[in-house]
């Protein structure tokens, strides 16, 4: 099964209802989660386990 794909400027739901917007092009970008700042790859482990969503920097 391949994984979403989602780019800056896209909202990501996460299955706990939680939702995001990317805010940035940077592979060490952080992103507001319920409030919070979560460093890019801590995002990405999450979203990938809980969403099987590959989020990527936009080319």
């Amino acid at each position: 099964m391949q994984a979403e794909e989602a780019h800056v400027g896209d909202a990501v739901n996460l299955s706990r209802g939680r939702k995001i917007q990317l805010i940035s092009d940077s592979a060490y970008a952080t992103y507001d989660l319920e409030g919070s700042e979560v460093a890019w790859g801590e995002f990405l482990r999450e979203a990938t386990m809980e969403t099987n969503l590959a989020v990527r920097p936009k080319a």
